[in-house]
């Protein structure tokens, strides 16, 4: 799925359901029947960055993150 999909389909389901946009995402493992809660995290792609440019950083849904104090840190969160 590609972010203007995900876009679109939040967009038809705002227009069917005014309260949509309230509801708090899940992302089901059809695996097991898990539900998890889904953030964002942005992740920096490589050490190019530049105070002017924001095109080194990805957006990504995270289940099961922690923010860490320190960034060089990392912690493994999947579904099995």
């Amino acid at each position: 799925m590609t972010w203007r999909e995900l876009k679109n389909f939040i967009n038809k389901q705002a227009r069917l359901n005014k309260d949509f946009l309230e509801t708090d995402v899940k992302l089901y493992n059809y695996e097991n029947g898990d539900e998890n809660d889904v953030d964002i995290t942005e992740l920096l792609c490589n050490d190019d960055e530049s105070e002017n440019d924001n095109s080194n950083w990805v957006p990504y849904l995270s289940i099961n993150d922690e923010e860490q104090d320190n960034e060089t840190e990392t912690e493994e969160a999947s579904i099995d």
